[in-house]
């Protein structure tokens, strides 16, 4: 079958890049010539690759499905206005929302899910909470403040952006490590 766009394949280190001999248009691939020859080049390692990508698609299409509602609620919040939790009440900024769903974007997929919530200042707090662990990351703008109490030990970090910037301790709390 060949296809009207270019395709272009880096596995394990070979590149193709890949017309048919004679064509006016180099931009026309057939792909059954591509399969074969990334088959000849290394068809047990691209077995290999093939049954890990079957076993993590599950686990990432589960992990999507479970993160969708974080997504639509930080959306959510975009529908927010001036005195939404009453008088002198802020909306959170365009660029809090951003720096909240960037944020969940990086979540570890070993880590629960945070409680999203809104804050009449125009936070967006992410928090983790039970009997030994409390962990509140808090979104003003594309940067986040986080308060950490993990075992009775608390620790306050700012500026951070991604989950892996938590405190070592934290991180450890919330994937069970």
């Amino acid at each position: 079958m060949n296809r009207s766009y270019f395709r272009s394949a880096n596995l394990l280190g070979l590149s193709l890049a890949i017309a048919p001999a004679g064509t006016a248009n180099a931009n026309v691939v057939d792909d059954k010539k591509v399969v074969a020859i990334i088959d000849h080049a290394a068809p047990a390692k691209v077995d290999e690759m093939q049954r890990s990508a079957n076993l993590q698609r599950p686990q990432q299409h589960l992990r999507e499905l479970a993160t969708r509602p974080l997504y639509e609620k930080i959306a959510s919040l975009r529908g927010l206005r001036e005195n939404w939790d009453g008088p002198g009440s802020v909306a959170p900024s365009e660029s809090a929302v951003s720096g909240a769903l960037r944020f969940v974007s990086s979540l570890s997929p070993a880590s629960p899910l945070p409680e999203i919530s809104p804050a009449g200042d125009g936070e967006i707090s992410l928090s983790w909470r039970d009997s030994s662990k409390f962990i509140d990351v808090s979104f003003f703008g594309e940067t986040a403040s986080a308060y950490t109490r993990v075992d009775g030990v608390v620790k306050k970090v700012r500026s951070l952006r991604q989950f892996y910037e938590l405190p070592s301790d934290a991180i450890e709390a919330l994937i069970g490590v």
